[in-house]
């Protein structure tokens, strides 16, 4: 229960050899809806691996279920479950069609009677009270953001949208009852770029909550006397996002905004538009603060959405509610990406007026 957090046999830890249960999101990174990479989860595997026969006697995971995705709606082993299979791990798995972990029951296959620690990071599911409980040290969550600021399925994604300028990784307790509501054990900040992307920022975070997690199950003993309740105040959400979220409405978004929504969702959700009665996918943008067209060369009067085309650069500028933005790679709706110098070509953008509009 909640008053018993925190009170634990120590003595375990001065052996150094800790069993281990991880849960751990298992589905491919790059699905439609997709709101994190589970290559998160992954580095936190790996360097758990690393401390077999150190940290770490005993290891066993639980896998999120690969669910039919992509147009084939084919189900694929994802990197966690493939790399537990490869190192000879005993992994876990719930069926797809369970909701919750609510009725579920491991396997009675595992090597070992009772775990030391839970480490949950990435997994999907609320793990039940029943299953904290069992842990004899406790059970942990990898979380990366700078909690309570963004609980939920999508941390980086939200931070690079909202153009923050820092994020980082939580280490805290997991709660019984509640997602990402745990007390703070460890903390680390991190510089937020404003041109990186989620696939420039991911891994980076992914290896330092992975170093944290260690840290903690390594001074564990220190880390939950100074363990502190998350802040009541500065508490905001990070849900996956859907297909919808991924449209450009250029009347209404800054360049800025339409910048930072592409760097959030970059591949995972794709950036839309419509074009001559066709859906676009704008594949990669840069900087508004970093590249704009000669003034001298664009057109005297344009509203939001219009194309120009800056052959010097090579580059292709849509006009934002405030000014332009330049993409460099366009795909058309059932069509191979093409860069901006091969879609102006095609469209002879140079000798009429196009523009963006708001998906079809």
């Amino acid at each position: 229960n909640a008053e018993s957090w925190g009170k634990i046999d120590s003595s375990h830890l001065q052996r150094w050899h800790l069993r281990c249960f991880v849960f751990a999101g298992s589905e491919q990174q790059g699905a439609l809806l997709r709101s994190g990479s589970n290559d998160i989860s992954l580095e936190t595997l790996k360097l758990l691996h690393e401390r077999k026969g150190d940290l770490v006697s005993h290891l066993e995971v639980v896998c999120s279920p690969e669910r039919p995705h992509g147009r084939g709606l084919r189900a694929e082993t994802g990197p966690v479950k493939r790399f537990a299979l490869e190192h000879q791990l005993m992994v876990h798995q719930p069926p797809p069609e369970l909701k919750s972990l609510k009725n579920w029951e491991l396997p009675a296959t595992s090597a070992v009677e009772t775990f030391d620690f839970g480490v949950v990071v990435s997994f999907g599911y609320l793990i039940p009270s029943r299953f904290v409980s069992s842990f004899n040290m406790g059970a942990i969550n990898m979380h990366p953001s700078l909690l309570p600021k963004y609980r939920g399925a999508a941390p980086i994604n939200h931070a690079l949208i909202n153009n923050d300028k820092e994020t980082g990784v939580s280490i805290i307790e997991l709660h019984p009852n509640r997602f990402d509501e745990g007390r703070l054990l460890k903390q680390t900040r991190m510089l937020l770029p404003s041109s990186v992307t989620f696939n420039d920022i991911y891994m980076d975070l992914a290896k330092k909550g992975a170093e944290d997690v260690i840290d903690v199950l390594t001074h564990y003993d220190r880390y939950i006397e100074t363990a502190q309740p998350q802040s009541q105040h500065g508490v905001t959400r990070a849900p996956k996002f859907k297909k919808d979220d991924g449209i450009i409405h250029w009347h209404t978004m800054t360049a800025t905004e339409v910048f930072c929504r592409w760097r959030g969702l970059f591949d995972m959700v794709p950036v839309t538009t419509s074009f001559l009665g066709h859906n676009v996918h704008i594949r990669k943008m840069r900087n508004p603060n970093e590249l704009q067209p000669e003034s001298n060369l664009t057109p005297v009067t344009c509203e939001p959405g219009a194309l120009f085309y800056d052959k010097l650069l090579k580059t292709l500028f849509v006009r934002c509610a405030d000014r332009w933005i330049a993409c460099d790679q366009i795909k058309m709706e059932n069509k191979a990406v093409v860069s901006a110098e091969s879609f102006a070509n095609g469209y002879q953008l140079k000798r009429q007026q196009l523009s963006f509009g708001e998906k079809l």
